[in-house]
């Protein structure tokens, strides 16, 4: 993913089950909501508290959306028809493709008409993560085909996963059958304090259900934006929801 963005703010490691904030940086544990860009990193907590937006079947290389309310609105492309800000799930090298022009036009626009500066940023920051996933699907191994394995993408208020921190959290929870599967997985967050650093981890997942992702902080009730990226099998999800 772009990862321009990682001077903006400091890295903290969070244990999902743990009553307080583990700071690396320069966030305070006491009270991690007080200073402008603050961001967080959830490594190999789980089972999500929040209910993922949507969840992905991967078995070798067979990739299927196992959560209903989506529809299929272009090639490799998802969108939610029944949770409001889920947003899409991106699937494969042609879905990706095709993400990428569509970005591509969108923020094209948005110049062209004057958009806000911070739905410009997104955008950015969406296309580049685009871009990265993209270059990423082209190289990394696939999928080992004896293991089947459940992606489930969580886009949701921060405080929701972590009560007291109020922003955005984006992220994936996985876990397999059949053995062992070596994912990477990426995450960033947008509220309207700027985006957040992408979190990067490459975990070893069997059966127990992990979480990995990453918490911006922001404004309550401000427009937050979310994506997390998975590979392989190479699936980005994103969404829009209030901070809080």
């Amino acid at each position: 993913m772009n990862s321009s963005i990682l001077s903006r703010a400091s890295f903290l490691s969070i244990p999902l089950l743990a009553g307080s904030l583990l700071a690396t940086g320069c966030m305070d544990a006491a009270e991690p909501t007080t200073s402008t860009g603050e961001s967080a990193i959830l490594s190999g907590g789980g089972p999500s508290p929040v209910a993922p937006i949507g969840e992905v079947r991967v078995v070798g290389d067979r990739v299927a959306l196992a959560s209903p309310g989506w529809t299929q609105t272009g090639p490799g492309i998802w969108a939610s028809s029944s949770n409001s800000g889920a947003g899409s799930i991106v699937i494969g090298a042609e879905g990706h493709r095709v993400a990428i022009a569509k970005t591509e036009a969108e923020l094209a626009a948005l110049r062209a008409n004057g958009g806000s500066a911070q739905a410009v940023e997104r955008q950015e920051a969406y296309l580049g993560n685009l871009k990265d996933a993209a270059q990423r699907i082209a190289i990394l191994p696939a999928m080992t085909p004896a293991v089947s394995c459940n992606i489930g993408f969580v886009i949701a208020r921060s405080s929701l996963i972590f009560p007291g921190f109020v922003g955005m959290f984006a992220g994936a929870q996985l876990s397999c059958t059949g053995g062992t599967q070596v994912f990477t997985v990426q995450a960033q967050v947008c509220t309207n304090l700027g985006c957040g650093p992408v979190a990067t981890f490459t975990p070893t997942i069997g059966a127990t259900l992990q979480l990995f992702g990453a918490v911006q902080a922001g404004t309550l009730g401000a427009s937050c934006f979310g994506q997390a990226f998975v590979s392989p099998p190479g699936l980005v999800a994103s969404g829009t929801a209030a901070c809080g």
